[in-house]
């Protein structure tokens, strides 16, 4: 067997496992994808498997297509003469739930439309103090592991919101409910309903067990407990599964998943064999060491050896008064440093928050920040958009409160929100609460006139009457900042009343908004603007850099304020070390002593 280059003494012994379950601990720099990908080869070549029975599962599409692109380079073939199956957990499940007939009647959820509805149950519950894109983020995050737990429910325990009247649980029956009422699926729903088809239907079950043979997962550590259950389901009865990850890598708690599945693997699978691939080949010594050093204080992990295979490697530790000197000496440092390899340098922070600070601190002293240049906003995920799918939806989908909520404020009469008592907007309901008003009675009688001709019209026809008709259009003029704008506005409109005139009422009306929005996905990728990189420490898991910059290495915000859980600590310290491994030449460390600001306990070694 040949290999594009020689695999060290522990990678080949993981390259050769003969049968059964295996563990792999793969550190970082270590060779993973390298040893995976000829792990393939060798169940291909020298044990005869068939490319079509091998799975292989991560957890990103990007971390799926560059594990293929690796594999077809290695085979020096094309998928059609090696089928091996490359995806996410997520398109699995998909794929699965489609091919069985389980998906027909739904339809994805896209990003945008999570955090739509999820603001729209926030100001519904009076929680508007919540309705910022940051915590939006966290309580969705908090949503999916609140799902990834499986079968048995377990509370939000994630969420720490003081905010009055917030019931976590509540929170999470709306949103479902949100989801099923419009017959929508999100990511985490699709590994829950295909267990779920597995548990109902072994037939189906075994027919995937037979067409898969050999599952092979990468970045084991980020599994959650929906997941484990799916593929262990799968890898039986011939129980040919092969996991590659590090525990000192798992920093996606938030999302439910927790190192302590590597450790329970070892006790479902007794007869489990374990490779360690020791060897860092990314990092100089002295930035492995640092990384051992800050990794070992951590008591729930497997213990490991460090072998740096490059030497040097600069460590720079600064301790700052103040804020203010810390970014001036940070942008001394790159000026000093970094300016041959700016796309190669990165600053990477705690929060989506320091982020931007930096990235704003670096545009202001003229350096290239690194990122997609945005295209402009989609017609089909346009707020105009939005606007007109809710008035649709109210027709179409049984009057609810949540999309008549969006177009009212857009219309004539001004309706106050409190008139809406009942889930199901009617006109006998608005009617009541205006009893004493003959004026707004008269209006809201001509406004409801008005929805059900729309009801009776062809769609496009529905969408022009909603905006010559009802008022969209006026709407639009009045919170226009200029003419251009509202012309655009109005073209936006008028494309999406044009594309509506092929929508048959006879399918799901989400399923065809999203084929609009996929088809329009399919333009050109955004340009990619090179320059220093800056990223939060989450984002920056499976990247390598020349120089990686850190700063704020400071209590409260590493580990952040309120932090007092002993897993949660180990998980901060897991999330600084996986920071630490991402530089390959120099780190730079920086904290500050402003009101009183301690280093983190991380860095007390």
């Amino acid at each position: 067997m040949s290999f594009l280059r020689t695999p060290d003494e522990k990678q080949l012994k993981a390259i050769n496992h003969d049968s059964g379950p295996a563990l792999v601990l793969a550190g970082p720099g270590s060779g993973k994808t390298f040893t995976i990908v000829s792990y393939i080869q060798y169940l291909i070549r020298n044990k005869k498997i068939p490319p079509e029975e091998i799975l292989v599962v991560t957890f990103s599409k990007a971390a799926a297509i560059e594990m293929q692109t690796r594999y077809l380079e290695s085979a020096d073939s094309n998928p059609s003469t090696n089928p091996v199956r490359f995806g996410t957990f997520h398109s699995l499940g998909y794929q699965i739930l489609r091919s069985t007939g389980q998906f027909r009647n739904f339809s994805l959820i896209t990003d945008k439309q999570k955090y739509h509805f999820l603001e729209v149950i926030l100001k519904n519950e009076g929680l508007s103090s919540l309705c910022t894109h940051d915590q939006e983020a966290i309580l969705l995050n908090a949503l999916a592991a609140r799902k990834a737990g499986g079968i048995e429910k377990r509370s939000l325990e994630l969420l720490d919101v003081e905010t009055p009247g917030f019931d976590a649980e509540k929170l999470f029956a709306l949103y479902q409910s949100d989801l099923e009422e419009r017959r929508l699926l999100d990511y985490d729903d699709l590994i829950l309903k295909c267990n779920e088809l597995f548990r109902k239907s072994p037939a189906v079950l075994e027919r995937y067990q037979q067409l898969f043979t050999h599952i092979l997962v990468d970045e084991f550590q980020d599994i959650n407990a929906s997941q484990y259950e799916l593929i262990t389901m799968l890898a039986l009865p011939q129980r040919e599964l092969f996991v590659v990850g590090d525990d000192d890598q798992s920093i996606y708690g938030f999302r439910g998943s927790r190192p302590e599945f590597m450790r329970g693997f070892l006790q479902q699978y007794t007869d489990v064999k374990r490779y360690e691939l020791t060897a860092n080949y990314r990092s100089g010594e002295r930035i492995v060491a640092l990384g051992r050093k800050i990794i070992e204080q951590n008591k729930e992990r497997f213990p490991k050896e460090f072998l740096p295979k490059k030497k040097g490697g600069e460590v720079s530790f600064q301790h700052l008064n103040t804020r203010r000197e810390e970014e001036e000496l940070l942008v001394q440092d790159i000026r000093r440093n970094s300016m041959e390899c700016l796309d190669q340098t990165a600053i990477i922070v705690r929060t989506n928050l320091e982020a931007r600070q930096y990235e704003a601190l670096l545009k202001g002293k003229q350096f290239p920040v690194a990122g997609s240049i945005k295209k402009e906003q989609g017609v089909f995920q346009s707020e105009v958009a939005e606007d007109l799918y809710a008035f649709l939806r109210f027709l179409y989908e049984g009057g609810h409160r949540k999309d008549f909520m969006r177009i009212m404020d857009k219309l004539e009469p001004d309706l106050t929100r409190k008139a809406l008592v009942s889930e199901i907007v009617s006109e006998e309901e608005l009617m009541r609460y205006y009893r004493n008003n003959v004026e707004m009675r008269g209006q809201i009688r001509k406004l409801f006139s008005k929805l059900a001709l729309a009801g009776r019209l062809q769609t496009h026809l529905a969408i022009r009457l909603f905006r010559n008709e009802i008022g969209y259009d006026s709407y639009l003029k009045k919170k226009s900042r200029s003419y251009v704008e509202y012309e655009d506005k109005k073209k936006m409109a008028q494309t999406i009343q044009e594309v509506f005139a092929s929508y048959q009422r006879t399918k799901p009306l989400d399923e065809f908004i999203q084929q609009c929005q996929e088809k329009e996905n399919k333009s050109p990728i955004a340009e990619q603007r090179k320059g220093i990189h800056v990223m939060t420490m989450h984002a920056s898991k499976g990247l390598e850099f020349q120089h990686v910059y850190l700063p704020d290495l400071n209590e409260g915000i590493i580990p952040p304020k309120g932090v007092v859980d002993a897993k949660q600590i180990e998980e901060e310290r897991r999330l600084l070390y996986v920071a630490v491994t991402r530089a390959r030449e120099k780190l730079f460390l920086y904290e500050t002593r402003e009101r009183n600001r301690k280093v983190t306990r991380f860095l007390v070694l």
